[in-house]
């Protein structure tokens, strides 16, 4: 879960701290409040590119409990990102310095951010195909796969490698040392990238750093300068002490000034600037390492990547003369074991999908859904995949006397959000420390439908942490956390400000929701009653 976020300098946000809820924590406010704002700096501090020009560094942090990153359960987490004015980012874990590519890594585990422009998710087959394994915990069983198919890739790398002429082999054993040499050569440390860029900024400044430290040596202690007029300052004092002995305090004042600015003038004296740095050469290294990037991976961990990778494709060329029938054989033994894992799964997506749809279906119902077609259609391919040999795709139709079609051509942004949340509901449990993040999944719906959706975002709060934007007062009454969002326009700057509210602002917040202008005290009752008859239902 999400613990604690800060946002300094974001947009129109100034300074803001927040502490979320373990469950569902809804944010409501006017329209054009700045709630969007929250979503967007998660999303930054994430990598999202920022449009945020600003004299001020903007930062961004935030402190994760309870997380799973791959493997492993991680209790507490910090992470920060930095965009300073000149455009450039900085990322931290902990406090330690980190590059883009971790911080993306690590959002992939924790983070699934929902809005109506975001349906990839459930409109690409491949996450339909995930999400059916999901549901029916065939996670293991696909790793198994996953791992003979890769195998199986690699045996045919070889056999392909064989079937080579000499003049080939040798024209890629020439290409890929080539590139390896290259890599060799660059000799890349990490967080290098980093490294260099820093020292350019601050070396590429040295020679006015240096006229700056001159200006103020001189101004301390020129013919005219500070220290000079403080001694003399001093030697007065003695005389005005032998005349008033109440002058006597300042004079201790005037000799620990002096003192000060002496030791202020010997430290600058004594600041060392390395005058050995070449700028041009740091620029050429800066230059060298984006080349790099550009040619073998983005990041500095991708280049490593890419030398094991040319190391194990020169080796191979080089021992090309293993037994081509000792492959057949292990690619044939693989190819069995293969078929069996596939079949096991095939069979099993094809009878669990039965449970999927109808489980699907129900919580549809609930949604408004009342005439609703859902299913899910599986076909065999004759190769295989990734992932066995099915492939899924999703079918929908919001009319019964309309034929099921593929979900990603017939669903509209409000069907396709509440199905995603419908199968959220039903997975949920399977993945229990993401933070789920939802930006108006409620648009275009009212009444008792949104009662649904606010029911069933406090079911899957019970295993995953929820942010959700709503103008529905349906579905904030049943959030464990509510903050309001406001703009605040104050000595000519506007500012987003954020209330966690309870009690009386809570029953206020609910009965505006509803539209409390003509009708204010039947409003607040409502709301008061809607928020106790809900209480006694929030898990």
């Amino acid at each position: 879960m999400i613990e604690f976020l800060e946002i300094k300098n974001f947009a129109i946000i100034k300074n803001l701290n927040l502490k979320f809820a373990k469950g569902l924590n809804v944010f409501t406010g006017e329209t054009g409040a700045g709630k969007s704002i929250i979503v967007e700096s998660i999303n930054f501090l994430f990598g999202a590119r920022s449009y945020i020009e600003n004299s001020k560094p903007v930062e961004v942090s935030a402190i994760f409990k309870d997380v799973n990153i791959g493997e492993v359960n991680v209790k507490k987490i910090e992470i920060k990102r930095i965009l300073l004015p000149d455009g450039r980012s900085k990322y931290y874990i902990d406090n330690v310095q980190t590059s883009l590519s971790k911080i993306k890594e690590i959002s992939d585990y924790i983070i699934d951010f929902h809005s109506q422009m975001e349906n990839n998710l459930l409109f690409s087959p491949t996450n339909q195909l995930q999400i059916l394994d999901d549901y029916l915990k065939n996670n293991e069983m696909r790793k198994k796969f996953e791992s003979l198919y890769l195998k199986m890739k690699e045996i045919d790398s070889k056999l392909s490698n064989i079937s080579l002429s000499n003049i080939e082999k040798e024209k890629l054993i020439e290409l890929y040392s080539f590139q390896l040499d290259e890599i060799i050569k660059a000799d890349i440390k990490d967080n290098e990238d980093i490294e260099v860029s820093e020292k350019i900024a601050k070396y590429k400044n040295i020679e006015k750093l240096k006229r700056n430290i001159e200006k103020i040596k001189e101004y301390l202690n020129g013919d005219n300068g500070v220290i000079s007029a403080v001694d003399k300052s001093e030697s007065l004092m003695d005389e005005l002490i032998r005349f008033d002995e109440s002058f006597f305090p300042l004079k201790n004042l005037v000799n620990d000034i002096s003192i000060k600015l002496k030791d202020l003038y010997n430290t600058l004296s004594q600041h060392n600037i390395a005058d050995d740095v070449n700028i041009d050469d740091l620029v050429a290294r800066d230059e060298l390492i984006k080349k790099m990037k550009k040619k073998y991976g983005q990041t500095i961990e991708d280049i490593r990547r890419k030398k094991i990778e040319l190391e194990n494709k020169i080796k191979e060329l080089s021992e090309i003369e293993q037994d081509k029938g000792e492959l057949i054989k292990e690619k044939e033994k693989l190819l069995k074991e293969m078929e069996l894992i596939s079949s096991s799964l095939s069979l099993r997506r094809k009878n669990g999908k039965v449970k999927f749809v109808e489980e699907v279906k129900k919580r549809l119902y609930k949604l408004g859904f009342d005439k609703v077609g859902f299913d899910v259609y599986i076909t065999d391919d004759d190769q295989f995949n990734q992932h066995g040999k099915d492939k899924v795709e999703f079918l929908f139709t919001a009319n019964l006397d309309m034929p099921l079609k593929p979900l990603r051509y017939v669903a509209s942004g409000g069907e396709s959000s509440r199905i995603l949340l419908s199968i959220k509901s039903l997975v949920s449990k399977t993945d229990s420390s993401k933070i789920l993040i939802f930006d108006e999944i409620d648009s275009g719906v009212g009444g008792n439908t949104a009662f649904a959706i606010g029911r069933m975002l406090n079911e899957i709060s019970e295993y995953n942490q929820i942010l959700c934007i709503t103008h529905m007062p349906q579905v904030a009454v049943y959030a464990h956390k509510h903050f309001l969002v406001e703009k605040r326009f104050e000595n000519k700057i506007t500012e987003v400000v954020l209330k966690d509210i309870k009690s009386d602002e809570r029953i206020e917040e609910i009965a505006r929701m509803f539209g409390s202008s003509y009708s204010p005290l039947t409003a607040k009752k409502h709301a008061s009653e809607l928020l106790k008859n809900v209480s006694k239902k929030i898990k």
